[in-house]
């Protein structure tokens, strides 16, 4: 919200569709409250529609910024959604989400990404080690997203949520930072991120 002041809106929608909706969903057998949050669309390869993931959160912003009724836990469920050409929902479908006792849960920010036959997703975990970080998988939502942990070692910093996939002559690489822009190559055994290019003032580094 504090970041609006920066931005000029004065694109003026063609369209508009509301996928706002709340829903309860049972989390260590007792009902929870879910709203949606932020969303991931990619056109559908198998029709001409899209395919969208929506993510649902168990807490409300107020006015001022402020988490409410996420004391104990920050809970992700995320639901794909199948939308034809028009953005009319075709059919939708939570995916199944396990309940563990910590204090993030789920993938949270999932961005989806069709690469070659395959739709994979980048999305932020709470990490084997505690932190939050990155992690990848594809994106089978007929059953809960197993994920592989996202490492990288040329920079320091706490909390990374930002990186996303892009395609360079028909190969797999990741956007680490937009400012400067700095891409990755990723090494599949270690699934470390290695700095390729570093763009900044104009330059290649």
């Amino acid at each position: 919200f504090s970041n609006l002041k920066f931005y000029n809106l004065n694109l003026v929608p063609l369209k508009v569709k509301n996928f706002d909706n709340r829903k309860l969903a049972i989390i260590d057998n007792e009902y929870t409250n879910f709203t949606s949050s932020s969303s991931s669309l990619i056109p559908d390869i198998n029709s001409k529609g899209y395919i969208m993931n929506v993510r649902y959160v168990n807490y409300v912003i107020g006015a001022k910024g402020k988490y409410f009724n996420c004391d104990d836990n920050i809970i992700t469920q995320n639901k794909m959604v199948k939308l034809d050409n028009e953005l009319n929902v075709i059919s939708e479908s939570c995916i199944p989400l396990k309940y563990t006792n910590k204090k993030y849960i789920g993938i949270e920010d999932v961005k989806l990404f069709r690469y070659q036959d395959n739709i994979l997703f980048i999305g932020t975990v709470l990490k084997e080690d505690g932190t939050l970080g990155l992690a990848k998988g594809n994106y089978d939502y007929n059953r809960e997203l197993s994920y592989t942990e996202l490492t990288q070692n040329f920079n320091r910093t706490t909390c990374e949520k930002n990186w996303t996939y892009v395609t360079i002559d028909n190969e797999l690489y990741i956007v680490y930072s937009w400012s400067p822009l700095r891409i990755c190559s990723l090494n599949e055994d270690t699934n470390e991120i290695k700095l390729k290019y570093a763009i900044k003032a104009g330059r290649v580094i």
